[in-house]
């Protein structure tokens, strides 16, 4: 069995990876659904998308296989991102890099292998999109290139997994700043309004209700002007127009 190395890009391969935070998620429709027409397409009994971090290979999605990782050193998959190039492995038991690997002699019996890189944005192989067949046999230009399709497509439910996540941290995020800006007003021993670019009131707390005398209902919507006393109600909606028309408030 030979092992080929680290990519001289490593280290930052590995941080990108991480950046993505997919290593560890949950099975997803869209990846299995994915590999489930690979494996129909080349008539395959196992077809996966594998990401291999510094010390296993790791399967977004596996069809026809039970396992969820197996080790970095036995990976067919750590040849291809120690490449950057597709590789493809007509008869496993026959090619010296991997005719004693253990999931060549043992299960899942891997005597054929064909696998496409999976790059970042930035241009770093992830990992692998693969076929194994527990027969040898060829594998034609036109495959590969259907391969590579494939791939490409995996690439971009990673880009999409990466971006759901972001606008859910987002959505979390802003959902507890709300939580701690409702707390602030409504408990703070002061009036607090939030108004619009043309004056509009927006929110008001119960404090300033109590202050002034109003209901929420009342405020919301009007001009906060018709809170302030003379001169400055006069001349509130030219100091809005003049902060906006020059930047100056």
């Amino acid at each position: 069995m030979i092992d080929p190395g680290l990519p001289a890009d490593e280290p930052a391969r590995l941080a990108e990876l991480r950046a993505l935070a997919i290593l560890d998620t949950p099975r997803e429709d869209a990846f299995d659904n994915l590999m489930q027409l690979a494996a129909s397409i080349f008539g395959v009994p196992i077809a996966l998308v594998s990401l291999v971090d510094e010390a296993r290979q790791w399967f977004k999605s596996a069809h026809g296989l039970c396992v969820a990782q197996t080790p970095r050193d036995i990976s067919f998959c750590t040849h291809v991102v120690f490449s950057s190039a597709a590789l493809v492995v007509e008869d496993a038991a026959a090619d010296a890099r991997f005719a004693d690997n253990p999931l060549v002699t043992g299960a899942p019996h891997v005597r054929f292998y064909a696998g496409e890189p999976l790059r970042s944005d930035k241009g770093f192989v992830l990992g692998t999109l693969c076929l194994l067949d527990t027969a040898p046999r060829r594998f034609a230009p036109a495959e590969l290139v259907r391969l590579q399709l494939l791939a490409r497509q995996a690439e971009q439910l990673i880009r999409l997994h990466r971006k759901r996540q972001r606008l859910a941290d987002a959505a979390r995020h802003s959902a507890r700043i709300a939580a701690r800006y409702q707390a602030i007003t409504e408990g703070a021993a002061a009036g607090i309004l939030r108004i619009d670019g043309r004056g509009r009131i927006l929110e008001v707390n119960r404090f300033a209700c109590a202050l002034f005398g109003y209901e929420e209902a009342e405020l919301r919507g009007r001009n906060v002007r018709v809170l302030m006393p003379e001169p400055f109600r006069s001349a509130h909606d030219g100091y809005l127009e003049a902060d906006q028309r020059t930047g100056l408030a």
